[in-house]
């Protein structure tokens, strides 16, 4: 597992580095601690439908964060749809042990979730994701930042043996 989020850290790095970023948004949380009724809101605008996209969340957190997980609302609202679709989202920092999954410096870690991967857009326009803290706890306290990548990227080849 370990090998696989250094993968998905190197390969995001390496397609940011060659510009493949259709938006890059972070949203700090104040007071380091995310209140139930504090949501956070990313938009982006989407051209081609034709391309495939890579959605990544990074999430900054303390060390001394409490949790090996928190619950998240998503609320995703796409062009010309009536209603957001809403779904709940287990947002994993550690395994059971409580190793992080991210990369760590001193106190602070930011880990990478790739929630959407190679995937294409059916419409053109603006899509707007809401995050809401949905925990068992009202306020939870060492969550720094999230941040949305919006990564365009190519098909990966499949070894067909």
């Amino acid at each position: 597992m370990n090998k696989f989020i250094f993968f998905s850290l190197f390969l995001w790095i390496f397609v940011l580095s060659c510009g493949n970023a259709l938006y890059d948004k972070t949203q700090k949380i104040p007071n380091n601690t995310w209140l139930y009724n504090q949501p956070l809101s990313f938009s982006f605008e989407i051209s081609d439908t034709t391309q495939l996209y890579d959605l990544v969340l990074y999430v900054s957190h303390s060390t001394e964060f409490d949790y090996q997980n928190f619950y998240t609302l998503l609320k995703v609202d796409a062009p010309n749809q009536e209603k957001p679709r809403v779904d709940t989202v287990s947002i994993e920092l550690s395994d059971a042990v409580g190793a992080w999954y991210g990369q760590c410096s001193g106190q602070n870690c930011e880990t990478p979730i790739t929630f959407l991967s190679q995937t294409k857009f059916s419409k053109t326009g603006k899509y707007n994701l809401q995050f809401e803290q949905f925990s068992r706890r009202d306020t939870l306290t060492g969550i720094y930042s999230l941040r949305l990548a919006v990564l365009k990227t190519e098909a990966q080849k499949t070894n067909t043996q």
